[in-house]
């Protein structure tokens, strides 16, 4: 307590001076002895206190946990509800057929992407030739072929 009186003294006097620095000393020890005579003596001790807010705490946890439990449990129910009618569901089925799943060599068995396969080499002989022989009017097919190119590729990655 002497170290908070002096510590008090040395604040005081950097705004008043000693005299008033005495008198606002002893206002501040009347409040004081004011605010604890009418202060109400608790009845209550720690350990009740204490055991209040353990019954708190464990009620608190049971229902949180009474309500948890059950809704991830519906979550669950719902989401593996969702992922069965979705996957069971024809339009989400692949369109690989068994025979081409089981095959080893797809590009064969698929009629779209032998078709495909078959148009590039196509274009691809085409345009070979048209390397090999210098002409304008080669020139003007090669555009063309270039064309198909483009053609190909964006119907390619529309499926």
């Amino acid at each position: 307590m002497d170290k908070n009186s002096d510590n008090l003294d040395h604040l005081l006097s950097q705004f008043f001076s000693s005299n008033d620095c005495e008198t606002f000393k002893d206002n501040l020890r009347f409040a004081d002895e004011q605010f604890r005579l009418h202060q109400p003596k608790s009845s209550v001790s720690i350990e009740q206190i204490k055991a209040n807010l353990a019954g708190t705490i464990s009620a608190r946890s049971f229902f949180s946990l009474r309500y948890q439990i059950p809704a991830a449990a519906a979550a669950v129910i719902v989401t593996a509800a969702s992922v069965f009618f979705i996957f069971h569901n024809d339009q989400y089925r692949s369109r690989i057929t068994a025979h081409q799943w089981q095959s080893s060599n797809l590009a064969v068995d698929d009629i779209d992407l032998l078709q495909i396969r078959n148009d590039i080499e196509s274009i691809s002989s085409e345009l070979s030739n048209c390397q090999q022989n210098d002409n304008s009017e080669l020139a003007n097919s090669l555009t063309e072929l270039e064309n198909d190119f483009i053609d190909l590729d964006k119907n390619f990655w529309k499926g």
